[in-house]
């Protein structure tokens, strides 16, 4: 298996924090961070390749918006979490 490394950007580490923090929501963020360790990005919704880079949107049933860009180094794989906020209606 390989190793996974999550780099949140500023924004969107500022963001996760506050659902994750959330009364309501916290636990429901937490565990899709979570998920981002436990499913390979194969396996997601909508996995793209963009300038040479694979990024992954969550699906549109998810309740969050999920964005990153994924990229795979010496045997690693990294996640830059671009995005991760709550989906409004």
């Amino acid at each position: 298996m390989k190793k996974i490394i999550v780099d949140f950007k500023p924004g969107a580490y500022e963001s996760f924090s506050r659902l994750a923090a959330d009364k309501r929501l916290g636990g429901l963020a937490r565990k899709f961070y979570q998920e981002l360790f436990d499913f390979p990005p194969d396996e997601w919704g909508r996995l793209r390749t963009e300038f040479g880079k694979n990024t992954f949107v969550s699906d549109n049933h998810m309740p969050f918006i999920i964005k990153v860009v994924a990229e795979e180094r010496d045997g690693e794989l990294y996640l830059y979490v671009t995005e991760f906020s709550l989906r409004r209606g």
